[in-house]
């Protein structure tokens, strides 16, 4: 059992390494011992398109909220529309920024006025008609006073308002609470949560939106198709000029006759949520196969085949799918349509590989 065992592994390291995946016979010998190939019958991914409906990457669904109670005045987007960073969203209304903005406009104008006294006595401490802890004294409260604006400007700047908004209350010295809401990120609009005219309370989603432009398709196909896609496969979308790489399966919606498969989809901004395409598989990258049962060998519990080409006959490791009233479905990524197959005369092949291995 143990030299068994031990031949096996040789024979594996054999028939994987490059420069022993090879056994030499020319075809007097061949015939000698019984060898028979036969072209492998090619088995094409269906034709017929599937139905593919477009998803979003679920990290990639954002929802916009604010911190404070606000009216919605109007919307200045729609539903699926693209947007871009800076772009206006929406005409809000908030009581708390007009109290914040009052609060702002208050501190200004005593900052102001503290500022021009510490002008006063800064002069007046230059001449030397007042004590320099008098002086140090308005310096101290100009400072805190600038401090005060500072973080009042901060606080209407958190609440919505922007720099450009901020000096336009300077000029017009007058609280406001309305602002535009601007968009942080590019992305599309994805559904508009708020209606308007009505208050919105904080953490309550005022819309929703896909940032990036990555679209997911999801597609079911039989059992008996999905055996012969992998993931990294290409994929088309008809009527598009998009391609998809399969992701892989989703093993939680699988069911005995359909298996659901995800997809990617890049640079697909004009994709909507929701949308159904179809999808056409084209092109796998492992090729796949129906061979006579007596064809398949095992080395190392690795499927493999044995494929001639005239006077050398190679190992081909093959991933085997599953099985037909005639033979094996296989899937092998080096295996051609035109490759001839050894059908009769395994054993004495692998018998030969065996004694090489000993050598």
């Amino acid at each position: 059992m143990k030299t068994f065992i031990l031949l096996s592994v040789l024979l594996f390291n054999l028939s994987m390494a490059a420069s022993a995946n090879a056994l030499t016979l020319d075809r007097a010998t061949q015939e000698k011992l019984g060898i028979q190939s036969q072209i492998p019958l090619p088995l094409p991914i269906a034709s017929q398109q599937y139905p593919a409906q477009v998803v979003l990457p679920q990290q990639s669904q954002q929802n916009i909220s604010l911190s404070h109670t606000v009216t919605l005045l109007n919307w200045r987007i729609e539903p699926y529309q693209a947007i871009q960073s800076g772009q206006a969203l929406a005409q809000l209304f908030s009581s708390t920024l007009l109290e914040a903005s009052h609060t702002w406009l208050i501190a200004r104008n005593r900052e102001q006025l503290v500022d021009q006294q510490l002008k006063r006595e800064a002069s007046l401490f230059e001449q030397g008609l007042i004590p320099k802890k008098r002086f140090d004294v308005a310096q101290s409260e100009a400072q805190q006073a600038q401090l005060t604006t500072r973080m009042a400007a901060q606080q209407c700047l958190h609440l919505g308002l922007t720099e450009k908004e901020l000096k336009n209350m300077i000029a017009q010295g007058t609280p406001i609470g309305e602002f535009t809401l601007l968009a942080k990120v590019s992305g599309r609009v994805l559904k508009l949560e708020a209606t308007q005219g009505h208050s919105i309370s904080p953490g309550e989603p005022l819309l929703s939106y896909q940032s990036g432009d990555t679209r997911w398709l999801e597609f079911a196909l039989p059992a008996s198709e999905a055996l012969k896609i992998s993931a990294g496969d290409k994929l088309t979308i008809k009527d598009t000029a998009y391609s998809a790489t399969l992701v892989g399966q989703q093993p939680e919606r699988n069911t005995a006759q359909k298996v659901m498969f995800l997809a990617k989809v890049e640079q697909a901004t004009d994709l909507m949520p929701g949308q159904w395409v179809s999808l056409q598989l084209n092109s796998p990258s492992l090729k796949t196969f129906e061979i006579p049962r007596q064809a398949l060998i095992h080395i190392n519990h690795q499927a493999c085949l044995f494929v001639v080409h005239h006077d050398q006959i190679d190992t081909v490791r093959v991933e085997r799918l599953g099985s037909t009233r005639s033979g094996w479905q296989v899937r092998a990524s080096t295996l051609n349509e035109s490759d001839q197959v050894i059908v009769q005369g395994t054993a004495a092949v692998k018998a030969l590989l065996d004694g090489e291995a000993r050598e």
